[in-house]
């Protein structure tokens, strides 16, 4: 059997710094969580999975991919999910590579949609300075319904919406030529996981389904968003972030406030990073009196 020509490569950013409009306690660091970038390649073309937050950021995304492959054109950005640090980079990728086009589940695109039309205040209070290009719309398309498929040079690689995940209308991009799953946020690895959207019993065992969406397709590697910096990648962050999403629900009816909570997540799970995720979480299961 031939080998396949697709390749994967991945690039990483470090957490950036956000100002809460809640201040958060002295020994959280106000830390956006680390990213992570998709991009699969075939001889001439390449496909980007999910864009970053800021201005800075896809401006430093665009230049990588320039540099490590300054002859392949590329024709794809995938959006994941509708928050806005893995589509926001797309007004800034769209005016280096015009020739690429966004597209998105329906889902999604509509959940992009919404954040645009309701979240870019808190966005701006979190990311101060005009970090963000929010454009009037999502520069994206919806992949038709029947055909949840981008052909990257012959290689197929398949949309798969999976539902409510760390928010609503996620999706995984599905690489058959590799076993890989490319997740979003409906993985994580090594960082507290967004349960700020997740705040009932519901829509925590949906987010746990959709992991098992996953699971099914019998992956041999898993592509997270967002990862803690070295750590190991593997199927293992498939079951170790339902675990996390089980311990978060058999904290909720002991803990008091949302310090309790913090604590308690804090002191089973301690190994992760991303505290400001795991605080912001707290805050909004606990809502301040």
């Amino acid at each position: 059997m031939a080998l396949s020509s697709l390749r994967a490569d991945f690039y990483n950013t470090p957490g950036i710094v956000t100002i809460p409009p809640i201040p958060a306690p002295g020994n959280i660091t106000t830390l956006w969580p680390p990213f992570t970038v998709t991009l699969l390649s075939s001889d001439n073309e390449a496909v980007l999975v999910d864009t970053l937050l800021t201005k800075a950021q896809a401006g430093s995304l665009a230049d990588w991919i320039e540099d490590l492959f300054p002859d392949k054109r590329l024709t794809y950005i995938y959006v994941t999910h509708g928050h806005g640090d893995h589509f926001l980079g797309l007004s800034t990728l769209l005016d280096r590579f015009p020739n690429a086009t966004a597209v998105a589940t329906k889902g999604t695109l509509a959940h992009m949609e919404e954040l645009l039309a309701e979240d870019q205040t808190i966005l701006n209070e979190f990311f101060p300075g005009h970090q963000i290009d929010f454009p009037a719309s999502p520069p994206a398309e919806a992949l038709p319904s029947n055909d949840l498929t981008i052909d990257l040079e012959g290689h197929k690689l398949v949309a798969v919406p999976a539902g409510h995940s760390d928010t609503d209308d996620s999706s995984f991009l599905w690489v058959p030529d590799l076993k890989m799953a490319i997740v979003g946020d409906i993985v994580q690895n090594g960082v507290y996981s967004w349960l700020a959207e997740s705040l009932n019993s519901t829509l925590r065992q949906k987010w746990i389904q959709s992991i098992d969406k996953v699971k099914s397709f019998q992956p041999e590697t898993v592509v997270v968003g967002h990862k803690q910096t070295g750590a190991p990648d593997g199927t293992w962050t498939l079951g170790a972030t339902q675990d996390y999403i089980r311990l978060w629900g058999s904290l909720v009816d002991v803990a008091k406030n949302a310090t309790d909570m913090f604590q308690r997540i804090k002191a089973a799970s301690p190994d992760k990073s991303g505290t400001f995720s795991l605080w912001w979480s707290c805050l909004q299961q606990f809502p301040p009196q």
